[in-house]
């Protein structure tokens, strides 16, 4: 997480489920997700690499990066190849079972309501309830 974040460049992350499942991230600068507990996003999952994805903001929007990891990251549910731009509301997967939603507070909020969003997971993911 940078020491000088730029205007814009906060963000926040929400785990939809896996290890930290309900609980939100503040984050800005590069930010580094992977099983590694110096990661800036540390995620204690088996199928997550050690370094597995990275967000940048390249001071317009922030960009997601798979770091070329086994499982790979999918971003609302296609794998990502190369970098690509994040939007409010976007849904970020690492490893197997871990889901990010991404949030910049300073855009709009995505217009989707939390039962129907609920029921897209489970249908994109494969989310149980529990």
């Amino acid at each position: 997480m940078g020491l000088h974040a730029r205007d814009g460049d906060a963000f926040q992350l929400l785990f939809l489920s896996g290890p930290h499942r309900g609980t939100w991230r503040c984050c800005s600068g590069l930010v580094l997700i992977g099983r590694e507990i110096e990661n800036s996003i540390h995620i204690p999952h088996p199928s997550v690499s050690r370094l597995h994805a990275l967000i940048s903001h390249d001071g317009i929007q922030h960009i997601l990066f798979d770091a070329e990891s086994l499982t790979g990251t999918r971003l609302n549910g296609i794998r990502i190849t190369a970098p690509h731009a994040l939007l409010n509301g976007d849904i970020i997967s690492v490893g197997a079972k871990v889901h990010l939603l991404f949030l910049h507070p300073s855009r709009p909020r995505p217009t989707i309501s939390p039962l129907a969003c609920r029921k897209h997971q489970r249908t994109l993911f494969g989310l149980t309830s529990n």
